[in-house]
């Protein structure tokens, strides 16, 4: 399984509007200049976000992207349940069991032993991924108004 690319940008994203002085919007282009992005790209995994309601989006002339829940609350889990297109990890058994193997009885209790196991594989992805809340990411008292201006 590969995690795909726009998780670790999400993250960064969340990171810097939880970080941004007085918690004030950012644009996608300065967040795409600060991650080393394209924008068009960005603003793709910003709607994902916006959609996901980790962040929320204003579009006025001071608006921007701010943080839509505190990030005591998001987990890595929320964020790559946020930017992933389909289940984290897809699996469609091939014909090459039938062609190799002739019992279909036993062919389908193994095919559903090996979706079951993939489905615990995942939950136990999420549950783990869900026990990082995204604050300890960052350092102490970094988040509560924001110390950085990113804007800058």
């Amino acid at each position: 399984m590969r995690l795909p690319k726009n998780f670790e940008t999400s993250v960064f994203v969340l990171l810097i509007l939880a970080t941004q002085q007085d918690h004030a919007p950012l644009k996608s282009t300065r967040l795409s200049e600060l991650l080393e992005v394209s924008d068009s790209s960005l603003k793709k995994t910003l709607r994902k976000l916006v959609v996901a309601d980790l962040i929320t989006s204003n579009a006025s002339k001071d608006g921007g992207f701010t943080l839509n829940q505190a990030v005591t609350t998001i987990t890595l889990a929320d964020v790559l349940l946020a930017v992933e297109d389909q289940q984290l990890l897809d699996y469609q058994p091939s014909q090459l069991t039938t062609r190799l193997f002739r019992n279909p009885e036993h062919i389908e209790q193994s095919e559903s032993l090996i979706q079951a196991t993939l489905k615990q594989g995942e939950a136990a992805l999420t549950d783990a991924l869900g026990q990082l809340v995204l604050a300890d990411l960052l350092e102490a008292n970094a988040f509560q108004t924001g110390v950085v201006d990113w804007r800058e």
